[in-house]
């Protein structure tokens, strides 16, 4: 549920997909080690892949990925008071 949930509030920013650990193919490529593995691949070749190393509940994924979005995209859930950083917590308001 939590990927499905991404990939609605995510829609447009990122293709999804998934790699089972029988898709040797990609998992020696990417040299994924652990399963479930959530990674970031952009189409360049220079391009080493991001691996999210976080709790697997929504917040803290959609959090990384909004990072890595090309524009900000809204929502993800409540403001966290135990941010380290202001800026991880700043609520952005909406444009009108």
């Amino acid at each position: 549920m939590i990927y499905k949930g991404l990939s609605v509030n995510l829609e447009g920013k990122f293709f999804f997909g998934i790699v089972r650990n029988t898709d040797e193919l990609l998992v020696d490529k990417y040299r994924i080690k652990n399963f479930p593995t959530i990674a970031i691949l952009r189409p360049s070749r220079n391009f080493k892949p991001e691996f999210y190393k976080g709790d697997l509940k929504y917040n803290p994924i959609f959090e990384w990925l909004n990072i890595y979005s090309e524009t900000f995209v809204p929502g993800g859930g409540t403001k966290d008071t135990s941010a380290t950083k202001s800026w991880l917590s700043d609520l952005v308001p909406e444009l009108h």
